[in-house]
């Protein structure tokens, strides 16, 4: 039963810290994209001018 008990801990503590990155992760993503799509701009913005 003890051991039962720290597998589930264990699978537990798994389980919060993927759903805790998912959640960063679906946070941080769309200031990624914008910080992207200005990079992208830029480059598109340069070989235009050239």
């Amino acid at each position: 039963i003890f051991m039962k008990n720290i597998i589930f801990g264990i699978f537990a503590f798994l389980l919060a810290v993927v759903g805790f990155v998912f959640i960063i992760n679906a946070f941080f993503s769309p200031l990624k994209v914008i910080k992207g799509k200005k990079k992208y701009k830029k480059i598109i913005a340069y070989h235009i001018v050239r």
